[in-house]
């Protein structure tokens, strides 16, 4: 919902949660949209992540790893 699409435009925050919070039950499970809305009005200030600093940072997060297998142990797993 928060990123542009070939056939729309991205919706804003307050919107996206809106559209969540009327689809609940049918769409979106309940629980956690009440979840997430009763969280989003806990903050006072809520920044919302833009979509390309998120992908990016876990492009990094995957790539520091990248060069061990899948699977293989950690340096500190095997200490101790």
């Amino acid at each position: 919902m928060r990123t542009d699409r070939s056939y729309r435009r991205a919706l804003s925050f307050d919107v996206a949660l809106a559209e969540m919070d009327g689809n609940a039950g049918s769409q979106f499970d309940p629980s956690v949209i009440a979840t997430l809305l009763d969280v989003v009005s806990r903050e006072e200030t809520v920044q919302p992540v833009e979509s390309g600093l998120l992908r990016d940072a876990g492009r990094a997060e995957a790539s520091a790893g990248a060069d061990k297998p899948l699977g293989s142990p950690s340096p500190a797993s095997l200490a101790g």
